[in-house]
């Protein structure tokens, strides 16, 4: 009786004792220094971090008129994409795409075809992002503002018009050890208390509209079937996430700026182009509602870029990029892998 206790004691403490190694060695393997304030923040980045995304795209381009309307463009793309959202390590990768008879098209208002993607390099204090997106089909949301007998049932549209924009920006935020960026971007480190920072940086970009219709249209004089700009900007703004509970948060970012702007136009049928030099406004504002536990996670969000540009300096003109997202995720835990170690993507 004594000898098979003790048997039983050994198997216990040899099963807890494997227990112990068990959770050492997996849950946490791999896991980074903190580089932040523990009590604010807990970092998941050594888990992969996988999500499936559903996504609204829309690209709109307004002009104002001398009457103070806005005569706006506005892309028709499939409506939503589908695709995934990962980050694991260092690596952040999101796609999304329209799915042949899921996402659908507005009828009669025209197609758009659509090119994108974009990088990003988020640290503690820096974060910066660069894209790249090209749409070709627009349609006219609302032609009364030039022709008041127009008919909404019949859009005006704009089939080759093309719009081509690659934006850069790079923030400095000094409250990085309490406030989470990433779980702002990426969702890769959850936000255990409510926290902000202040967000100062510089913007930068280049776009060009063309289109073989006159891009202004009916009454107004000027006769533009291209338009190009190059500008650079300076930008002040605030993040916060306000944790909600144990499980939820919702973050707000708004970073207005202002443009230095060198902007040119073509006017059909004619080789002259003529440059202005202005000055615009730039904005950038992300919001976003999470829940998220060690396993599960699952956001909604909203981002938009506005940008601000002169063609013709009678006719200001601005465009946005304006992005709704859902996706709901799972961490996953990694064991090391060789073959990744150079990378420094292996736990």
């Amino acid at each position: 009786m004594i000898k098979h206790s003790k048997i039983a004691l050994l198997l216990l403490f040899l099963y807890g004792y494997g227990g112990t190694i068990r959770a050492q060695v997996n849950p946490d393997q791999g896991k980074y220094a903190p580089d932040y304030d523990t009590a604010y923040i807990k970092d998941y980045r050594h888990r992969l971090n996988l999500s499936y995304v559903s996504e609204i795209k829309v690209n709109g381009i307004g002009i104002l008129t001398p009457t103070n309307d806005v005569l706006l463009y506005q892309t028709n793309l499939a409506l939503p994409q589908h695709g995934f959202m990962a980050t694991y390590r260092w690596l952040n990768v999101q796609l999304t795409l329209p799915v042949p008879g899921i996402s659908v098209v507005q009828p009669n208002k025209g197609e758009t075809k659509a090119l994108a993607f974009a990088v990003g390099l988020t640290t503690r204090r820096f974060y910066a992002r660069a894209f790249y997106e090209k749409f070709t089909g627009y349609f006219m949301r609302n032609p009364q503002v030039l022709f008041p007998g127009f008919s909404s049932n019949q859009p005006l549209l704009f089939p080759d018009m093309t719009s081509q924009t690659v934006y850069g920006t790079l923030y400095f935020g000094p409250n990085g050890k309490k406030y989470s960026h990433r779980s702002l971007l990426w969702q890769s480190e959850i936000q255990k208390r409510s926290a902000g920072s202040l967000l100062v940086g510089a913007t930068g970009g280049v776009k060009q509209i063309s289109s073989s219709k006159d891009i202004l249209p009916g009454p107004i004089p000027t006769n533009a079937n291209e338009a190009r700009y190059v500008l650079l900007g300076v930008t002040v703004g605030y993040a916060y996430t306000l944790v909600l509970g144990k499980n939820f948060n919702t973050s707000l970012a708004v970073l207005p700026g202002l443009n230095y702007i060198l902007g040119s136009y073509t006017e059909t049928g004619n080789e002259e182009v003529i440059f202005n030099q202005d000055f615009g406004l730039n904005t950038e504002a992300r919001w976003q509602i999470l829940y998220q536990n060690e396993r599960f996670y699952a956001g909604l969000s909203f981002t938009t870029y506005f940008l601000t540009d002169f063609i013709d300096q009678d006719y200001p003109v601005g465009s946005a990029h304006n992005y709704l997202k859902m996706n709901i995720g799972y961490r996953f835990v990694i064991k090391p892998k060789k073959f990744l170690e150079p990378f420094n993507l292996s736990n």
